[in-house]
C-alpha cells in the first residue's frame, strides 16, 4: 500500500490484489458500503488521518475509486467542509438520462471527456460528479437540482 498526499486537502492510497484481498476483498468492482469494503474505508480514513492529517471530522469526503486490470486498485479520496452541489444522486438509468437529455445538445458532449462528469453506478443507483473546472449554466443548475446530494442526504 502506498499513501501520497497530493493536495492540502487530497490524498492517493495504492492498493495491490493482495492488500484487497486481506480485507476480504477478491473481486473487482466491490461495494464500499458493505463488509471488507467498509472495513477497508475505515482503515484508510484512519490511515489518512494518521500519515496525512486528513481527518473525517467536520469534512465531507469525495471516494474515488479505480481498479487496476491486474487487480488492485487506486483510491482518491478528497476531503472538504463544504457540500457537493456538483454530487447528485440518480435513482435510476432513466432518471440520469433524462436530467443529461435536459442539457443542450452542443455542450452535452463535454460532460463525457475525460474532464468532464464522472458517472458510476453504485448498487442500484446512479451518481455523478461534476468537476469544479466544468461550468454550470443557471439552466443545467436547475435540471441537476432536483438530483443534488447534500448534507441532509
Amino acid at each position: 500500500m502506498t499513501i501520497h498526499r497530493i493536495a492540502p486537502r487530497s490524498a492517493e492510497i495504492t492498493l495491490q490484489a493482495e492488500e484487497l484481498a486481506a480485507w476480504g476483498i477478491r473481486s473487482q468492482p466491490f461495494s464500499m458500503t458493505h463488509g471488507g469494503g467498509m472495513r477497508l474505508l475505515h482503515d484508510l480514513f484512519a490511515l489518512l488521518a494518521q500519515t496525512c492529517g486528513l481527518r473525517r471530522e467536520g469534512n465531507y469526503i469525495l471516494v474515488r475509486y479505480r481498479p487496476f486490470r491486474q487487480g488492485g486498485c487506486r483510491i482518491l479520496a478528497e476531503f472538504t467542509r463544504v457540500p457537493s452541489a456538483r454530487l447528485y444522486r440518480f435513482d435510476t438509468a432513466d432518471d440520469l438520462l433524462d436530467a443529461i437529455n435536459g442539457i443542450p445538445i452542443i455542450r452535452r458532449s463535454e460532460y463525457f471527456t475525460t474532464n468532464g462528469a464522472v458517472i458510476h453506478p453504485f448498487e442500484d443507483k446512479f451518481f455523478m460528479y461534476i468537476p469544479q473546472t466544468l461550468s454550470l449554466s443557471e439552466h443545467d443548475k436547475a435540471i441537476f437540482s432536483e438530483y443534488a446530494v447534500l448534507s441532509g442526504d
